[in-house]
């Protein structure tokens, strides 16, 4: 057999070795932390998988890094604004349901103070209510906190016999405070349509407002048929047409 043999001082070329391919885990975590900016769950993925990418890596020209810290990058940016969005979608849920909770809380309050109310009224000639809320509260029948509605502003509230604040406890003095607007004047033995009690316009964000009457149940109006009740309440129209019409 013929052998050809290289001639002497001439060098052999030696082949480059290949470059190898770039990790399939940088190349994953890049693109699940690309798309978990917009799809959060894959937020994490991206950020495991490049953290895994990067600790693999046995040299330091290996490619791939680039791809890795893409989507430890991107992936632990969207881990981060996760439970910011999250928030953002149930706040307004939470708030809706804290409200909701709140006028059961109110509407419950003004049941017990027109009974109350009523109770005074037994031991009075001519079935009379209290000229005001300060006056029953000094009867100290009733909790402090039973003047006062979570959803009340620290505002005055129009027509009240003291302003409507967080202070509830000082209202057994007379100088407290009541979130509930009073109508003094009435008798135990007035018609069963007209209102007792009512809530301020500012407070449950506008929505409506809770009305008291004289036969102890309590409805919410909402806005602006409650607002329409109010005007006539304050130019002495009771019961206020605009609740007997509905």
């Amino acid at each position: 057999m013929t052998q050809y043999n290289t001639p002497p001082g001439i060098p052999v070329p030696i082949p480059a070795p290949a470059r190898p391919a770039s990790s399939g885990l940088a190349i994953g975590a890049m693109i699940c932390g690309l798309i978990g900016l917009c799809f959060f769950p894959l937020s994490l993925v991206g950020l495991v998988l490049g953290i895994i990418a990067l600790a693999k890596r046995k040299h330091p020209d290996e490619p791939g890094k680039g791809f890795a810290i893409t989507g430890v990058v991107t992936g632990g940016l969207g881990v981060l604004l996760m439970p910011v969005l999250l928030i953002s979608i149930l706040l307004p849920s939470l708030n809706r349901a804290r409200e909701a909770a709140n006028r059961i809380k109110c509407s419950s309050n003004m049941r017990q103070v027109v009974l109350a109310l009523k109770m005074y009224a037994n031991m009075e000639p001519g079935a009379k209510y209290p000229p005001d809320l300060a006056t029953l509260a000094r009867a100290g029948d009733l909790d402090p906190d039973t003047y006062t509605c979570p959803s009340t502003n620290d505002t005055a509230a129009p027509g009240t016999s003291a302003n409507a604040t967080t202070w509830a406890s000082q209202i057994k003095t007379g100088n407290g405070f009541c979130s509930y607007i009073y109508v003094p004047g009435l008798t135990d033995n007035a018609n069963a349509d007209m209102v007792l009690l009512y809530e301020p316009l500012t407070d449950h964000d506008g929505d409506g407002v809770n009305f008291a009457f004289v036969d102890g149940h309590v409805d919410w109006i909402p806005n602006p048929q409650a607002a329409k009740a109010i005007n006539e309440l304050q130019a002495g129209v009771n019961p206020p047409r605009a609740l007997i019409s509905r």
